[in-house]
């Protein structure tokens, strides 16, 4: 099998939308780079954020306007890290408190981290993994944690189907590495915790990177023949998906990096204008009235 390229992007559930856009946008300084509408239902955007050095990476995506809170537990993403560079840590300690933003300092994995909380209380760490830069930018995801219902089972079937590479345990976590090139983590809670609950709050899935359809078949039929309940491929105009559950419930989905977000916005232009699938299309000035304006 193909090894995947890394984590193509991680979903979310969110609340306010100005909130998302402050803290996103202003805040962590990432950037908009495609606002369009969740595909399975078009009364919501799904907008996606990208780095200001990579905004066709990486994405962090949304799917703001719940209306209720979420309850974090097994069978969701945890914690999501992004990589800010070895030298900026003072940089971001002054930009959060600016803003008014508490963080607490501690290590994820052998690196020194920020961890904060956005306005919905997802969990987020600003991990000092990336090469020293004049730039403080977030350079992209160094990794996630997962709470998962059976944490050694996620282990076995993340090392032995899927490629990851077992590094070291604790008390508290499983640490992994993702396959690909990014040198980016993966850590499995220990701690059991009741089954979460979608709402705002909540992390929806992690989508792994691989490069184009035929893999994607390949990696379908590999999971089927390996005890997974394998979603049919699913087109989201920029990538081909296919969505399942690993052993502790988490859900995983497999993203192409074909055909891209420039697919239907220039690299300049991204995340400028409301952007829908071909299914769509004929219902958008419903769409646009119905959703409210971006700031």
């Amino acid at each position: 099998m193909e090894k995947i390229r890394g984590i193509h992007h991680i979903s979310a559930m969110v609340g306010d939308l100005e909130n998302v856009l402050q803290f996103y946008r202003e805040i962590l300084n990432l950037r908009l780079v495609k606002q369009t509408v969740n595909f399975d239902d078009r009364t919501g955007y799904h907008l996606y954020f990208g780095s200001q050095s990579a905004p066709l990476s990486s994405l962090m995506t949304f799917f703001p306007q719940q209306n209720k809170t979420g309850i974090k537990g097994t069978g969701q993403v945890g914690k999501i890290a992004f990589k800010i560079p070895t030298n900026q840590l003072d940089y971001w300690k002054n930009r959060l408190k600016s803003f008014g933003i508490k963080y607490k300092e501690g290590k994820w994995s052998q690196f020194k981290a920020l961890y904060i909380s956005d306005y919905d209380q997802l969990e987020l760490a600003l991990v000092a993994s990336a090469e020293v830069s004049n730039i403080a930018d977030i350079q992209g995801f160094h990794g996630l944690s997962i709470y998962s219902s059976h944490p050694r089972a996620s282990k076995e079937f993340l090392e032995t189907k899927m490629g990851f590479i077992a590094v070291k345990e604790d008390e508290n976590y499983h640490y992994l590495a993702i396959s690909g090139d990014k040198q980016e983590e993966l850590l499995i809670e220990k701690e059991l915790l009741e089954a979460g609950a979608w709402g705002a709050g909540t992390v929806h899935h992690v989508a792994w990177s691989l490069t184009d359809e035929k893999e994607e078949r390949d990696w379908r039929k590999y999971l089927i023949k390996n005890g997974r309940d394998v979603t049919i491929l699913r087109d989201r105009k920029y990538f081909k998906s296919i969505y399942f559950r690993e052993p502790g419930q988490v859900i995983f989905e497999m993203a192409t990096q074909v055909p891209g977000l420039t697919v239907d916005e220039t690299k300049e232009s991204l995340g400028k204008s409301l952007q829908l699938p071909q299914k769509y299309e004929s219902r958008r000035k419903e769409i646009e009235n119905r959703l409210p304006r971006l700031n």
